[in-house]
């Protein structure tokens, strides 16, 4: 308390281990910004977070504070440097600020206030729908709009809806409720203080059901397998994979389980041409493109029937430059022909590795061990290079399965 605040950072990204490192820190006497938040048209804005960051790469602080019922604030602790601003409230469009300085005494932050829309969600025959959610996606010209991570739920007597707290730009919104088919609003613009909110009716119908058996290569349904209902020609790329487990995207999954006859349905899916996967543990997978999907009203859904083909089968051994099996290293698959397949896997205590259920194709396996067969960790930058060199190719039939492979760390 009285002094500066400061922060240091310390890397090992680069070595082959950990080791101690000394910190020292020189603190000067800590000096204070007062400054004042506003909206557009100059009123106070209570209770925004105020946070200052500093800009040098020598220098490394941060301070934060909280505005009063005046929107007046104090920041602490602060040095001799330049900080970089930002400014956040519930209700307003984030602020920032590229340069304050302490000698620039009591400074304004302007927030601009959000602004928001309003509409009604109803059955194509004009009933309201009392219970949904809606999903804020941003409109992009001349491709699909995308979620932003924004929903509110509604239960609404007639329908009728307001969602604030958005900013200035062109949306679209998706309503969605149990028993009827996702539906979008058309594209609508909010404008910033003082213009009027748009208003949207969006209808929701009940939409189609997709329905069917998945069978195995002798025509038995195969109970457990999963299916789901993608964009047409949809391919899962590995980026799409990591991003999904990071950061779900917010975008609706119509998938389930086959029952013990291989039977599956899938209902309430909006109109429109999908693509139908199937997947099992003991088959490889299979999907179908260009189903199309009507309204059930129309009585015009044709069933799916997917048969899953034998899975071959790649097992083997991983080793180092010495022939010695690496134990608990990765091992990635991946598949040439722009089909975005890739799987990884750990070899065991024993350096073996499997992967089961595979389609027919070509395919390159890539060792990219984390660890020496002694146990000390690799360089990334050295591990990068190692996994470039350390490849094989192999192509499998329908069915067939290799179960010797050998792939060897290689340095040079």
């Amino acid at each position: 308390e009285g002094y500066e605040s400061q922060s240091r950072s310390v890397s090992y990204a680069l070595e082959g281990r950990a080791r101690d490192q000394e910190l020292h820190f020189e603190l000067g006497i800590g000096r204070t910004l007062a400054g004042a938040v506003v909206d557009d048209l100059g009123q106070a804005v209570p209770d925004a977070r105020i946070e200052v960051t500093a800009m040098t790469k020598a220098f490394q602080g941060n301070s934060v504070a909280v505005s009063d019922a005046g929107g007046r604030f104090l920041l602490e602790g602060l040095g001799d440097h330049p900080y970089h601003l930002r400014g956040t409230a519930k209700g307003y469009a984030d602020a920032q600020i590229a340069k304050v300085h302490v000698d620039e005494g009591q400074i304004e932050v302007v927030m601009k206030r959000r602004g928001l829309v309003r509409g009604f969600v109803r059955t194509p025959s004009g009933q309201p729908v009392q219970r949904f959610q809606l999903h804020l996606m941003k409109s992009h010209p001349g491709r699909p709009p995308t979620y932003l991570n924004r929903k509110q739920g509604f239960n609404s007597a007639d329908g009728s809806f307001e969602f604030d707290d958005i900013d200035t730009g062109t949306y679209v919104l998706e309503a969605r409720s149990k028993g009827f088919a996702n539906s979008h609003s058309t594209e609508f613009a909010v404008g910033g203080p003082g213009s009027t909110p748009p208003e949207v009716a969006i209808n929701l119908g009940r939409g189609g059901t997709v329905q069917g058996t998945v069978r195995d290569p002798d025509g038995n349904g195969l109970a457990g397998a999963k299916v789901a209902i993608n964009e047409n020609n949809y391919v899962e790329s590995p980026i799409s994979k990591i991003f999904a487990q990071i950061a779900p995207s917010g975008e609706a999954v119509y998938s389930t389980v086959t029952d013990a006859t291989g039977k599956f349905s899938i209902t309430n899916v909006p109109a429109g041409t999908y693509q139908v996967s199937a997947r099992h543990d003991k088959w490889a997978s299979r999907e179908r493109n260009d189903v199309i999907v009507m309204d059930d009203e129309l009585g015009q859904n044709a069933p799916v029937t997917l048969t899953l083909p034998k899975g071959a089968r790649i097992a083997g051994r991983a080793y180092d430059d010495s022939s010695v099996p690496l134990k608990f290293s990765r091992v990635q698959l991946s598949q040439d022909g722009g089909t975005g397949f890739v799987e990884s896997t750990t070899t065991d205590s024993e350096g073996l590795f499997e992967f089961p259920n595979l389609r027919a194709g070509d395919y390159k396996l890539t060792l990219s061990p984390e660890k020496e067969s002694d146990g000390r960790m690799i360089n990334p930058i050295l591990r990068l290079v190692i996994s470039q060199r350390s490849t094989t190719e192999i192509s499998v039939g329908e069915g067939q399965s290799f179960e010797d492979v050998k792939i060897y760390l290689k340095r040079q």
